[in-house]
């Protein structure tokens, strides 16, 4: 996983670390998009269109 820049969340790594509830959704004003997964699909298409693109020769949410 750290080849990706994914790291497991663990106690020893992460146990000074906290989540930080942000207060407006002015990070994500550039954002053209956003993955979601299969549980999501039901949810999100219910407010919003969902689209694929292909990218790599592989299909994307």
């Amino acid at each position: 996983m750290a080849e990706n820049g994914l790291f497991p969340v663990t106690y020893e790594r992460h146990s000074g670390k906290y989540w930080k509830r942000f207060s407006s959704y002015h990070f994500a004003e550039t954002q053209q998009a956003c993955s979601i997964v299969e549980k999501e699909i039901l949810l999100v298409a219910a407010t919003y269109p969902v689209l694929f693109r292909e990218t790599g020769g592989k299909l994307n949410l």
